[in-house]
């Protein structure tokens, strides 16, 4: 997606949200509504990745991998915590929320 794609699109979506008639490849967070997303087994290092309430985080490292799930290292946004002791487990089917236009 190119500079003036992602301004067209936080245009039209706003920050995180999605317009209600689209649902596919969203999921809906507390606090904020149905997000676009992307599966967790296409996660990549330096994805930014939307949680509930807004809070976000950035993909430090991929741990592991197998046929139906990733582990991933995360970095918190807000603080710059990295959270090496607790990979978190993730369904590679799973949808998980992208912010409308990619941080830096």
């Amino acid at each position: 997606m190119n500079q003036e794609e992602k301004i067209n699109y936080y245009k039209k979506y706003g920050n995180v949200k999605v317009a209600q008639t689209s649902r596919n490849n969203t999921v809906q967070l507390i606090g904020i509504g149905h997000v676009l997303g992307t599966l967790a087994g296409e996660l990549k290092v330096d994805d930014h990745i939307v949680w509930n309430y807004g809070s976000l985080s950035r993909v430090h490292k991929i741990v592991k991998e197998t046929k139906c799930f990733v582990w991933i290292i995360e970095e918190s946004i807000e603080d710059g915590k990295i959270w090496t002791d607790s990979p978190r487990r993730l369904k590679k089917s799973r949808i998980v929320g992208r912010p409308a236009c990619e941080l830096n």
